[in-house]
């Protein structure tokens, strides 16, 4: 149960929560805001490309946020409670500390975020199009022509735990990290995967239903009520993703 209540231990956790949620509202009440303004019709244009930007902004925060507190978890301090030398009793205990939340920062963490991901895309989709370019994959059975890019995919958090750790974009290319991680903390790895899969499956699959609940009302109260629901849950899930991710691997790998 840790993933899921550890942040309520940390003094700041309210604090933090409160500041996504209240920054999400003012760019979107912005961003919407910006829609009704009477102005020129040759002017449109440029308060429809504003509010487009500042649309994007709560989502690069939140998630620039999510990878800095990450990292912040994987550089965690371990600390070790021994009471009595002689019962051979060690308490081991760890103390995470949240990330600024430094406005810039934090976009700028979202916006290399998405270059990651890109820069980890294409090598991904380049294997798997020569693949079937060449008939390698097409000639498989379909059981093994599924298992070589789920075989690739078992990397991905290995690849982006590096990325939260190092900071760099191309650090998703340390193949060579990535491997000696799943090599060496095969257990801890798996179950923190699984977990997070399984727990993403749901909560989407929660959405779905709470969205289509709201839209088939079509009342305007209702449709907030749902669509705020989701949105604390999902502030809620980038705490316990992080903490997930960013565990995947002792703190002596940090």
């Amino acid at each position: 149960m840790q993933p899921f209540i550890w942040m309520f231990k940390i003094k700041d956790f309210k604090q933090h929560f409160w500041y996504l949620i209240c920054l999400s509202i003012i760019l979107y009440v912005l961003c919407f805001g910006l829609a009704f303004i009477p102005i020129p019709e040759s002017f449109k244009f440029l308060t429809k490309g504003i509010s487009y930007l500042l649309s994007t902004i709560p989502g690069l925060y939140i998630v620039g946020y999510f990878w800095n507190l990450t990292e912040q978890i994987i550089n965690r301090e371990r600390d070790i409670d021994a009471n009595n030398i002689y019962d051979g009793k060690i308490k081991e205990t760890f103390t995470i500390t949240l990330p600024k939340l430094d406005f810039i920062d934090n976009v700028w963490r979202g916006i290399a975020s998405i270059i990651a991901t890109i820069l980890l895309a294409i090598p991904f989709a380049i294997i798997m199009l020569a693949g079937f370019k060449q008939g390698t994959l097409a000639a498989l059975p379909p059981a093994f022509a599924l298992f070589i890019p789920a075989f690739l995919c078992m990397f991905f958090p290995a690849l982006f735990w590096n990325f939260a750790y190092r900071g760099s974009v191309v650090a998703v290319w340390n193949i060579r990290k990535a491997i000696y991680l799943v090599g060496n903390y095969p257990l801890k790895y798996f179950v923190n995967v699984f977990t997070m899969v399984v727990i993403n499956i749901i909560s989407t699959a929660i959405d779905y239903f709470l969205s289509t609940f709201a839209l088939s009302k079509a009342n305007l109260i209702i449709i907030t009520i749902v669509y705020a629901i989701i949105g604390l849950k999902y502030l809620y899930f980038i705490f316990v993703n992080a903490y997930l991710l960013g565990t995947i691997a002792p703190t002596s790998e940090a």
